[in-house]
């Protein structure tokens, strides 16, 4: 039996699984994608994590603030690969693929969930920053 690889939780290069055969399924869709072997960068970068109203999406995201090498890193990744997917991974799910449109040194997580799968997610973020900190 085949085993199923367990994802770092990071945000990730992606490239899409046209096959959908042997990428990794994304969270509440029916899209699959290959991603980098490690993450760009993990959540022990994540300084912070916050849901904020986006009046633009019309919709709830998830902030994610990195600290100074997290920042550096994902800011040469973001400069580096615009026009490809970036993908967020944690509680070993594909939560959400974007195409990153311009450098940044922080990300969020935009995709059309409600207010309480964004609190989830929230949630979820923070125990796993947390339960590494204390290991």
């Amino acid at each position: 039996m085949d085993s199923v690889p367990v994802l770092k939780s990071g945000f990730y290069l992606a490239i899409k699984d046209t096959t959908k055969s042997n990428g990794f399924k994304i969270y509440n869709a029916e899209k699959y994608y290959y991603l980098s072997p490690s993450p760009v960068v993990d959540l022990g970068q994540v300084d912070s994590v916050y849901k904020e109203r986006d009046d633009h999406l019309n919709r709830y995201i998830l902030h994610f603030s990195f600290n100074q090498l997290g920042s550096k890193i994902w800011f040469d990744f973001t400069t580096k690969h615009m026009g490809s997917e970036a993908a967020i991974v944690f509680g070993n799910k594909v939560i959400w693929v974007a195409t990153i449109i311009e450098p940044m040194d922080f990300t969020y997580l935009a995709g059309k969930y409600t207010s309480q799968q964004i609190d989830s997610f929230q949630t979820e973020v923070i125990k796993e920053i947390r339960s590494r900190e204390t290991k």
